[in-house]
């Protein structure tokens, strides 16, 4: 089978995203003034796929929808600049991509 094109997920593929998610949760939460979750406990959610909101919010927060509401606007604010600002690819991502447009693939 010859293979000519290479296609990548960028976010936690290309370029390690999780401590970015954690700052602007962080971010978000200060701004709403609740208190930040354990770093270890976001990336935990974060990693398995979508995050339990009754894990990260304190416990008996009122109104969780319209606090999950808000910290989504916010994050959606924030996100763009922080991101353009502390998003890194890991290691290695910078030679492969060089080797695979050495050997002529569409990336």
């Amino acid at each position: 089978m010859k293979v000519d094109t290479v296609i990548f997920d960028l976010d936690g593929t290309l370029i390690d995203s999780l401590e970015i998610y954690y700052k602007v949760l962080a971010m978000a939460f200060s701004e709403l003034g609740l208190p930040v979750v354990d770093r270890d406990i976001v990336i935990r959610q974060l990693g398995s796929g979508l995050p339990d909101w009754d894990v990260l919010l304190p416990k008996g927060t009122r109104n969780k929808e319209e606090i999950i509401s808000q910290c989504h606007q916010i994050i959606l604010g924030l996100w763009p600049k922080v991101y353009r600002e502390e998003a890194d690819l890991f290691e290695g991502v910078t030679e492969i991509l060089k080797t695979l447009r050495d050997a002529a693939l569409t990336i």
